[in-house]
Formats: structure tokens, sequence, C-alpha cells
């Protein structure tokens, strides 16, 4: 959104990236030097979090997402996320549940899908929350479906209640899972999520082996832990 950005960055002495895809989209886009990216990753705050209790062996999965609804939030590559799981995978019992902000006129979009879809019990978009994480400690499953999101305070809340999955080269939150506590699949590759689901049904010990993982990953994105790298940014700047 930034006008004439690459005249602008040659002014720019440091930036400060949210994450490593950040900084790559830097350097090898818009020829930002390396040296003048440091990255830090974004961080954030939530509630007391208890153990990870993903729901029993059998039972019905609660997959999660969460964002504005908007393309490049994905909120139409969820429905295709759960056309293919009653596609593939039918004997799996799951419902999706999308938290965030809806215009009137894209809600009436996605009320039309789920209707022509037959998706409506099993598709939930229910808008804005005023307390979030109540609704995302009851998934089991957070899909991230993003096709661009640096790295949102949404998975460090859901990755330090132990749920993430994500689609690759779309999100920075994929450096993070790529060393466990969850799963990276293909860029837009809905089929590969749903199986990625489908697997965490059929092993629940994974599912809490990967959500306690999770947790400790995501436990370090703090203001407490990346506030003084953002000031050590700011010196070097100075």
């Amino acid at each position: 959104y930034v006008p004439a950005f690459a005249q602008l960055a040659l002014r720019v002495d440091l930036f400060i990236a949210g994450s490593g895809l950040v900084r790559d989209e830097l350097v090898d886009l818009w020829g930002v030097e390396p040296d003048r990216v440091e990255v830090v990753h974004e961080f954030t705050r939530i509630g007391a979090v208890g153990p990870v209790m993903p729901a029993g062996q059998g039972a019905m999965l609660h997959v999660g997402a969460s964002g504005t609804a908007h393309w490049r939030k994905g909120d139409d590559l969820f429905i295709q996320l759960a056309l293919h799981m009653r596609k593939h995978h039918p004997t799996v019992p799951v419902h999706f549940t999308w938290v965030g902000f809806m215009s009137h006129r894209q809600q009436g979009i996605l009320e039309g899908d789920l209707r022509k879809t037959g998706l409506g019990d099993h598709v939930r978009f229910i808008g804005a929350t005023q307390d979030p994480q109540d609704t995302y400690t009851s998934f089991d499953l957070f899909a991230l479906t993003s096709r661009e999101d640096p790295f949102p305070l949404v998975c460090i809340e859901v990755g330090m209640l132990g749920r993430p999955i994500c689609f690759d080269k779309a999100t920075g939150t994929a450096e993070v899972l790529n060393q466990g506590g969850g799963q990276v699949v293909p860029y837009l590759d809905v089929g590969a999520m749903a199986d990625a689901i489908a697997a965490y049904h059929h092993d629940r010990s994974r599912l809490q082996r990967d959500g306690e993982r999770a947790k400790e990953l995501f436990s370090r994105f703090t203001p407490e832990l990346q506030c003084p790298a953002i000031h050590a940014c700011l010196l070097r700047a100075c």
C-alpha cells in the first residue's frame, strides 16, 4: 500500500520484519540489502492456559479459523476445506468454526455458499467476539487458510493453546511449525490440509504431542521477550 516503495526503501536505515517470510520478500522482491533487515517475530499475550486436552479417540473434531473474512485470510478456502473433508473423509466427524469480522456483503456471500453446498450444519461463521480465547480453547485444531499473513497474532494465540496447521509460502507461522507442533501443507492445497486433519482424527496421541510442542514453540512470542529485541534494533538504527 506504500506508494513508490522501492524509492522509499532506499531512505530506510533498518527494516524490522515480523517474520523470515517478510524479510525474504523485502530482499528478493524489493532489493533491500540483507544487512538492513532484522527479523523480530510478532508477539502477544493470552490468558491462563491449561494442559492440551484433545477430544477422545473417535470424538468429533472441532476445527477453527479466525480473521476478518477476506480473500487474504482464505474464508473461501475454509469452505473448500470442509467440502473436501465431506467428500474424501466422510467418516471423520468434524465441524468448523470461523471467528472474525464480516462485512454484510461478505456475510451474504458466505451464507449463500453454505446454503448451496449444504454445509450449513457443519460450518459456522460466528463473526467477531468479545473474548475469542474462549472459542479458541474449544478448538481441537486451528486451520490457517491464509493466502498471505506475515506472522498472524491469532496463530501465536492458538499456538500457545496448542492448535495449528497452515499453508507453506503463505505465512511466517510455517517457520515455527517446521520445528514441530503442527503441520505445514503445500500452498492452497486444501486436500493436503484435509488429509492432515483426518490423520489427527485417527491419531489423537499425535494431536496431543503436537499441541504440547506448539505451546512450547510459541511461548517465546511475548512482549517480555520480543520487545527487547525491537529495542536493540532501534539502537542499531541510531
